[in-house]
């Protein structure tokens, strides 16, 4: 009996036991695993570039721009020059050359789009350059220069004999019945600055304002002129024999007294009394330029054909000028 209740006792124990141990389970939660934890990235603090180590700025060069085409023309005694107007431009500046690849000579720097030039030399052919300047941000800026070429202007002065002095006083010269040299010469001048201007020729001449000019005058006229040739015309005293007297000096006076003279004689019938050198007279003397004193008769012996003929020895005398500059002869 001893034995059951002590066998009885130990199973209720046990089954205690296993209802504590039950309960006990029950009570206690479980832990759930970790779950791996994603690790955020570290805040990255944002990169600061280091500035590029900068090249110096280059120094650019202002555009350059282009000069329009140039037109050369005659006009009068000089060549006219003209272009189209460049907005923006500050100045023109014009050279001048004998050849195309010869000395170039600065003329004039000019704000307007056309330039006159009387300077040139006479009889001869020349370039002109031009070249616009204009500043770009503080910089003058040369377009290429524009080439045009130009033909020869041939110049000439041709003086009436006496006339006019500066004081005003009349100066007739050779006298004879009434007749003065200094009257009797302007229409012979006139008709040969005539013919010379048919030549392409341009004639300086106190002609056509009643021989108002005297040498001293002239003298001073023609220093500011470029000319190739002066010329003298006179006719000699009532008392002298008949007949043409070229005088010169020089033998390149000379040489331009023997083909006035031999102009004449080619339209004009009248005595020839050959050439004379004098070594006296301003004419010759104090003129910078080929120059020659034409005496073309007296005023006594020749009277008749200097008042009658005055058109044939104005063509004799612009004929024998035209063949000493190389200049053909159209009548």
């Amino acid at each position: 009996m001893y034995r059951i209740a002590k066998r009885t006792a130990m199973l209720i124990l046990m089954f205690l036991l296993a209802a504590s141990v039950s309960f006990a389970e029950e009570s206690i939660p479980q832990e759930e695993p970790e779950q791996p934890v994603a690790e955020e990235p570290a805040a990255q603090e944002p990169a600061t570039e280091e500035p590029a180590a900068q090249e110096p700025a280059k120094e650019t060069k202002p555009e350059a721009f282009v000069m329009g085409k140039v037109k050369a023309k005659r006009s009068g005694a000089g060549t006219k020059l003209s272009w189209k107007r460049i907005q923006g431009v500050k100045e023109y500046r014009i050279f001048r050359a004998y050849s195309k690849n010869g000395k170039k000579t600065r003329i004039a720097v000019v704000r307007k789009n056309t330039y006159k030039d009387v300077r040139a030399k006479s009889g001869k052919g020349c370039y002109y350059f031009v070249r616009a300047c204009k500043e770009v941000k503080g910089k003058l800026v040369k377009s290429k220069a524009a080439r045009v070429k130009a033909k020869p202007i041939y110049r000439v002065y041709i003086e009436t004999g006496h006339g006019r002095r500066e004081n005003g006083q009349w100066d007739p010269g050779a006298c004879w019945k009434g007749y003065q040299e200094a009257k009797l010469m302007i229409p012979i001048v006139k008709q040969m600055t005539r013919f010379l201007e048919k030549q392409g020729v341009y004639v300086y001449t106190d002609a056509f304002k009643g021989n108002c000019y005297n040498l001293d005058k002239t003298r001073k006229i023609i220093k500011t002129k470029e000319i190739s040739a002066f010329v003298n015309i006179h006719c000699d005293a009532w008392n002298q024999p008949s007949g043409t007297l070229p005088l010169y000096k020089t033998k390149e006076q000379k040489k331009l007294a023997k083909a006035l003279n031999k102009g004449v004689h080619k339209y004009v019938k009248i005595k020839d009394r050959g050439l004379c050198r004098r070594t006296d007279l301003e004419t010759l003397n104090k003129v910078k330029v080929t120059s020659c004193l034409f005496e073309t008769g007296s005023i006594r012996g020749d009277n008749k054909v200097l008042r009658k003929k005055t058109k044939a020895y104005g063509k004799g005398l612009a004929r024998g000028l035209c063949t000493w500059m190389g200049i053909p002869f159209r009548g």
